[in-house]
């Protein structure tokens, strides 16, 4: 699978792609985000992500160092061709966003044949 990332701060995406029996799993690793601030888009085959970050510092902090950021972050990811995007659920759990998208179901059609 393919997929495009565009972040609004610097560093790694931790992203990870499945493709399981029935679905195609997608995670992203936003820690720090809650429900609310996360919007999510299907469009042309394209999953977005939308986190906006509202983590405002507090007034008198001193910052003595910092090795992490909370930044609004922006993921686009490809569904594959096999994926129903009419059939997507998402869960955000321990700052982890699990996407799953069900797999299209091969349908047998019988076909009539006319006189």
């Amino acid at each position: 699978m393919i997929y495009n990332d565009v972040r609004f701060d610097t560093g790694l995406t931790d992203i990870k792609e499945k493709e399981l029996e029935n679905s195609y799993e997608f995670n992203f690793s936003l820690p720090g985000f809650s429900k609310e601030n996360i919007e999510l888009t299907v469009q042309d085959n394209v999953l977005q992500v939308n986190a906006k970050s509202d983590y405002k510092t507090p007034e008198g902090y001193k910052l003595v160092k910092s090795d992490f950021s909370i930044k609004n972050r922006f993921f686009t990811a490809n569904i594959p061709e096999k994926a129903d995007s009419e059939a997507i659920s998402a869960k955000l759990n321990d700052g982890i966003l699990t996407v799953s998208i069900a797999k299209k179901q091969n349908q047998k059609k019988l076909i009539n044949i006319g006189d």
